[in-house]
């Protein structure tokens, strides 16, 4: 009975290590690696030709940084951050531009570190689809599925244990 316990503490601490976790902010930010920060820009979907407003903070105070668009490593301008890390710059998305891609702001942090962040963009897609206004709902279904499946596989052993204890001769 205590290894079924355990077993079940087991896999429930498991599953609920394995839920994904939401991120905070506006659905048009993003993140990065190389230092902590993160980043968002005024229009997901521009069109070619379009100017946006990128912000980004995480950087050193009043230290450059580069907005490059990826994948083609265009620089789109550099702006300063301000005294508490914090940029914002106005951008034109590049004529000829269109697919997915990302505005990637490139600094250092205070301690020097690379700091880089980036936000997805779907260049030339503005009446393509609907807009994010809410979560995946299919994860927490399939990390309630997997948490109900393995209850009752833990049940299950339960039972056939105390079956045979039961049917065997003592």
């Amino acid at each position: 009975m205590r290894r079924t316990l355990g077993i079940l503490a087991l896999t429930t601490i498991g599953i609920i290590g394995l839920a994904p976790v939401a991120e905070a902010g506006s659905p048009y930010g993003g993140s990065g690696g190389g230092g902590t920060g993160a980043a968002q820009v005024s229009d997901q979907t521009p069109a070619p030709g379009q100017t946006v407003t990128v912000s980004g903070s995480g950087f050193a105070p009043n230290s450059p940084v580069s907005i490059v668009l990826e994948p083609g490593s265009t620089t789109l301008g550099t702006a300063t951050s301000n005294a508490s890390g914090a940029v914002s710059a106005t951008v034109t998305i590049p004529a000829g531009t269109s697919g997915n891609a990302s505005i990637v702001l490139v600094g250092s942090s205070a301690g020097g570190a690379t700091v880089r962040v980036s936000v997805p963009i779907a260049v030339g897609s503005s009446a393509a689809g609907l807009p994010t206004t809410g979560s995946n709902s299919t994860e927490p279904m399939i990390m309630w599925a997997v948490a109900a499946m393995a209850a009752g596989g833990v049940l299950v052993l339960g039972v056939t244990r105390r079956r045979r204890a039961a049917s065997d001769p003592a």
